[in-house]
């Protein structure tokens, strides 16, 4: 027992050089701040939320495949950023609707895992861009100009990693990967992993059943947030899962203890949330699978700047989501215990 709490801090504090992306989350980066600043400047910042989102989760997609996949995967995923988040505007106005539709979306999103850890990484970034759409704040006006400009963030994110590849290393861009071949016949011939991707469909489609039947018919303020985070700490293994609990209750803490103190006791004009932005999803990126932990950090304060600077509140969000944070991992590991593993293992699928 001693050693596998050891394993859990490990886990947490440790960062692994070799997994550090600094030249994409740069380039990631800078087209996140661009598109951000863009709706700022034009008095329209809300848009900045759906810009900024697709353009970090559409660079996400891609880092670490070689050239001529990137901006293929990209397409994918702005493809399902953009249907989840239709699904999401569509549902958004009948909690049951909305609750019965996340289960279907987070069982796919689950399932798909069985395909390998990027398509699971694609999974997890759908189901978060529908958790957010769907439990948008009354505040910020949903429309479907919030869905189109989903696919305008992760096309733009996508034409940006085109440009620079053809002028870099135009041969690499021009390989030919039968992606959506290859992703059918995963799919279709799972083989062993179809009882453990199996239990992790059902145990994210209970969680999110949970996180947003709560979240919907308790009044909870800012409601994507519970759901949300239940989707991005959802594990295919027990052991992978608390890890992943642990490190965002631990890094959402440090965040809300930063963003406290910057509501608080420090100015924060509006150029300053938009550094916060560009800093939180540097942050996120380059650390995404080097160490979750600085990851949620980067995400949290991305988060809480990106709402901020759209209208929302700082002061009075900031400790609702460390209890929704803590909630929403108590959610998780209820489901552990319910929909229970033959033997605890850790996949050792590190892109989700």
């Amino acid at each position: 027992m001693r050693s596998h709490r050891l394993n859990i801090l490990g886990e947490i504090a440790t960062v692994d050089h070799d997994k550090v992306l600094i030249v994409g989350a740069i380039r990631t980066t800078v087209v996140t701040l661009a598109l951000a600043v863009a709706a700022w400047a034009f008095g329209e910042p809300q848009y900045a939320i759906p810009l900024a989102l697709s353009a970090l989760f559409a660079g996400l997609s891609e880092a670490g495949l070689p050239v001529g996949h990137r901006w293929r995967i990209m397409l994918w995923t702005t493809m399902w950023l953009m249907l989840t988040s239709l699904l999401g505007y569509l549902v958004a106005p009948n909690v049951w609707l909305t609750v019965l539709v996340s289960i279907c979306v987070a069982l796919a999103a689950g399932w798909v895992g069985v395909a390998g850890p990027r398509a699971a990484l694609v999974g997890t970034l759908a189901l978060v861009i529908f958790t957010i759409t769907a439990g948008l704040p009354e505040s910020l006006k949903l429309s479907l100009d919030f869905v189109a400009l989903v696919g305008l963030g992760g096309l733009i994110q996508t034409l940006i990693l085109v440009v620079i590849g053809f002028l870099t290393n135009p041969k690499a861009m021009r390989i030919a990967p039968s992606v959506a071949e290859t992703l059918w016949r995963r799919l279709s011939n799972p083989g062993e992993q179809r009882q453990r991707f199996t239990r992790h469909a059902l145990r994210l489609a209970v969680a999110i059943a949970i996180a947003t039947t709560i979240s919907e018919f308790y009044s909870v303020p800012h409601q994507y947030w519970i759901p949300m985070t239940v989707a991005w700490i959802a594990k295919p293994d027990s052991t992978g899962t608390v890890i992943r609990v642990a490190q965002r209750v631990g890094g959402t803490f440090l965040a809300v203890s930063l963003m406290a103190a910057w509501g608080i006791w420090l100015p924060k004009p509006e150029w300053a949330l938009i550094i916060a932005i560009g800093v939180g999803a540097f942050l996120f990126f380059a650390f995404i699978w080097a160490n979750y932990t600085i990851a949620v950090i980067g995400i949290t304060i991305f988060m809480f700047a990106l709402f901020a600077q759209a209208g929302e509140l700082l002061e009075t969000s900031v400790f609702f989501r460390m209890g929704a944070t803590i909630a929403a991992g108590l959610i998780v590991l209820a489901t552990l215990l319910v929909i229970r593993e033959r033997k605890p293992t850790m996949t050792g699928e590190t892109l989700t």
